[in-house]
């Protein structure tokens, strides 16, 4: 019988049908504010941008057309958003055509088991150190969607060190979202911010440290709980099936054809792409770019593999169809992800939300309207994902607003709001993407996570109410 053979995504009947159910529950809700909440727009200046500062009630407008609604995720592709939604899903579909190359070819597995045989007395070391490697993308670059690629690698990785892959996916996406949030010069949210609220960068840079060694330490407790867990007991890991399954379909201690060559292939390709994101990501006039350059990178890179690889062009091209095909399910959940914002857009009730939030922070103590706006950020997180979009709107209303509190905590605020709802929305369309990498369902993810979505919550807190107390010399 021939042994089945892993994918990269492998999403069950089950899994896609409840994302899916909780996505269009999410679209319908939004669907329904537009013809529940009072519509409007802001002013238009004169030289064409938007007048924050200007809301105009607009009642002669009823709620989106249903049939708008139903079509969302198609029309969606047509507006402002819809260049950045059709990259995301071509680099996933490359992505995952790559890695299957790799997985299937076992370029990838004699990678991992090297690494895995010099590393494996020094494991917890390696952990810490790829937790904070990945933290510090976050924080530093606002690498984060960019962080995906890396996913199948680590959760190999992981597998080889006795580990399982929800480790994996807590030391890339997981330190990844968090040291999003704890931004120190993401240029995506702390540089875009500060530059629209006009602020300098360095401004509550110190206090942002301390929110970086605070959150990466909570990581770390929550990681190392994780593994002596699971070393224990291995049984308990969330991703105990879908782990077992990957450990009985890839034999790390096997050998493969070629595999001196296959293995430097492997080390090409992901040396490429990481020279690409830092290349990328730290050019302010190339940083838009950087997901589709990764996408070349990796299809020039696979078509690369396999003339020159060893494995040959045609069976490199049926993996690379493998791959995109088990990566279908998800581009799904991307549209339906992104279909939120337009939604409301297309209503005319995202004006009305931003209105309220000027409404919402007059009056009041500092300490209340810090945490008014937190929640009201969170809030606008859940159906607009997308964090350059957010800043662009979020902070050319708070630059608008009269309130006790300096311009250097409104950004911090900013991005308290912002980072770490990537790993918990449903919106999240690379939280999906992740996920399914690992086998792991949303509803599991959020009650085995529980622990840290608890002191995440505590932290920011007590971070947030120490900023309060030390503003304006934050």
């Amino acid at each position: 019988m021939e042994k089945k053979r892993a994918k990269i995504i492998d999403i069950s009947r089950a899994t896609f049908l409840s994302v899916c159910v909780i996505l269009l529950v999410i679209l319908i809700l939004s669907t329904v504010l537009t013809y529940v909440l009072p519509r409007g727009d802001f002013a238009v200046t004169a030289e064409g941008g938007t007048d924050y500062s200007v809301y105009i009630p607009r009642d002669d407008l009823g709620g989106i057309p249903l049939w708008k609604a139903l079509l969302a995720p198609v029309l969606v592709l047509a507006t402002g958003d819809g260049i950045s939604v059709i990259m995301l899903t071509l680099f996933l579909l490359i992505v995952s055509g790559t890695f299957q190359v790799l997985l299937d070819s076992q370029g990838v597995l004699h990678l991992v088991r090297a690494a895995a045989g010099r590393l494996k007395e020094r494991k917890t070391l390696l952990l810490l150190a790829l937790a904070l490697l990945f933290f510090c993308f976050g924080a530093f670059f606002g690498l984060f969607e960019e962080i995906l690629p890396m996913v199948p690698l680590i959760v190999l990785l992981m597998l080889g060190l006795g580990y399982d892959g929800y480790t994996g996916f807590l030391v890339t996406i997981g330190a990844g979202a968090m040291g999003f949030a704890a931004g120190i010069t993401n240029p995506f949210t702390v540089v875009l911010a500060s530059g629209i609220i006009g602020v300098s960068v360095t401004d509550g840079i110190l206090f942002r440290l301390l929110v970086f060694a605070a959150m990466y330490g909570l990581l770390v407790w929550f990681l190392l709980a994780h593994t002596a867990r699971i070393t224990a007991h291995p049984e308990l890991s969330p991703t105990w099936e879908a782990d077992r399954e990957k450990r009985g379909s890839l034999d790390l201690s096997g050998g493969a054809e070629n595999a001196r060559r296959l293995q430097l292939g492997t080390v090409l390709i992901l040396a490429a792409a990481l020279a690409a994101t830092l290349v990328f990501s730290l050019t302010e006039s190339l940083r838009d770019y950087t997901v589709p350059a990764l996408a070349l990178v990796f299809l020039l890179g696979c078509l690369f593999f396999g003339a020159f690889g060893g494995w040959g062009m045609r069976r490199t091209l049926e993996s690379f169809g493998r791959g995109v095909l088990s990566a279908l399910p998800t581009v799904l959940f991307i549209l339906l992800s992104c279909s939120v914002k337009y939604i409301l857009v297309e209503g005319h009730i995202l004006a009305t939300v931003a209105h309220g939030i000027n409404e919402a922070a007059s009056g009041g103590s500092r300490w209340g309207i810090a945490f008014i706006l937190l929640g009201i950020i969170l809030v606008l997180e859940l159906f607009i994902s997308s964090s350059t979009a957010k800043a662009l709107f979020v902070m050319g209303i708070l630059s608008c607003l009269t309130i006790p509190l300096s311009k250097q905590l409104l950004v911090l605020i900013y991005l308290f709001g912002d980072g770490y709802t990537n790993l918990f929305f449903p919106t999240s369309p690379v939280l999906w993407i992740a996920l399914s990498m690992i086998g792991m369902s949303y509803g599991k993810w959020l009650r085995k996570s529980a622990p840290l979505w608890a002191g995440i919550a505590v932290l920011t807190a007590a971070l947030l109410s120490l900023a309060v107390a030390l503003d304006p010399i934050l």
